[in-house]
């Protein structure tokens, strides 16, 4: 934000921001001394020059009828903008209203989202978070058939990642996201497809949001698990931070491609999410399936993006 000029008058200083506003150029006014001087402040700094000229125009004519004409259609735009926020503000959850089941009419966990919950949590206490004790036939009988490759397979093919699928063990694509290696790792990914999760299934439907979750976990898996260690695949992974990823990154990118959807994501949750996805590749962070969250994640941002092109194509809002 830059100071344009000190206007003299508030009534000059209205009409000349208001005129401003018609022109799509966003300001903010000040008092600048006990004279009735006003401070006039560009938000935008690349429209810095364009201001200026418009400053130069009206110091030549400040009586000049368009800018007594701009106050009436700033008000009106004001008045836009107002109903536009309270409009969108009904899309919008914050993170407090979600654990306190929302506003009016947001209601409970939906189905797909709780699913995802109860079963990553059931399963991860059943294989003690993916380290069954030997006595434990259940939980090893579970971790077994739910990890990528089984490791019978794995170890009888010579080390190939890909040894179950080959055998036609295709739900390994997709059941990984439910074993978790620690009490954190499932609390932080709860907490993660509760925030956003619910958001996104409210928002495509039950339908549309269980196929978003399948692609993005067998995008994510795939990648992480049939990847070599040298470009950080491993096929020994769990958890559901590639479908955390996938949301993330589909929430993001149709946010901004459509945001007349009026759903947006703070600044610090895409610094967060994006800061802990690039931490991960710099080892800093411990053994992370870090394949699995940018193969969600490319896989969301595509997803969202397709997405879009399909509702320009058929005027679907």
């Amino acid at each position: 934000m830059r100071l344009l000029a000190t206007i003299s008058g508030q009534s000059k200083a209205e009409a000349f921001v208001a005129y401003l506003l018609t022109q799509q150029i966003s300001t903010h006014v000040e008092p600048g001394s006990p004279d009735d001087q006003w401070e006039v402040w560009i938000r935008d700094e690349n429209r810095l020059d364009e201001a200026r000229q418009e400053l130069e125009s009206y110091l030549v004519n400040p009586g000049d009828t368009k800018y007594n004409d701009a106050v009436r259609q700033a008000q009106l735009i004001v008045q836009e903008k107002r109903k536009y926020r309270q409009e969108a503000a009904r899309n919008v959850k914050s993170g407090r209203s979600v654990f306190r089941g929302g506003p009016a009419g947001m209601g409970s966990v939906p189905p797909i989202t709780l699913a995802l919950i109860v079963i990553a949590a059931i399963v991860s206490l059943i294989t003690n978070f993916m380290n069954p004790m030997k006595g434990n036939s259940f939980g090893i009988l579970v971790q077994e058939e739910m990890q990528f490759v089984s490791t019978r397979d794995f170890l009888t093919s010579n080390k190939d990642p890909a040894a179950s699928l080959k055998k036609g063990e295709i739900w390994r694509v997709f059941t990984p996201i439910f074993p978790h290696g620690h009490t954190l790792h499932l609390l932080f990914n709860v907490l993660a497809i509760i925030q956003l999760g619910q958001i996104v299934e409210r928002m495509e439907g039950t339908l549309r949001f269980a196929l978003i979750v399948l692609i993005t976990a067998v995008i994510s898996s795939l990648l992480q698990g049939l990847l070599p260690e040298k470009l950080f695949g491993y096929p020994f992974f769990g958890g559901l931070s590639g479908v955390v990823f996938g949301i993330f990154g589909f929430l993001l990118m149709k946010s901004n491609l459509r945001p007349e959807i009026g759903i947006r994501l703070s600044q610090t949750s895409v610094i967060i999410m994006l800061g802990w996805m690039v931490a991960g590749f710099t080892g800093m962070m411990g053994p992370i399936a870090n394949m699995a969250h940018l193969g969600g994640f490319l896989a969301g941002v595509l997803l969202a993006y397709w997405d879009a092109q399909q509702a320009t194509a058929s005027g679907r809002k």
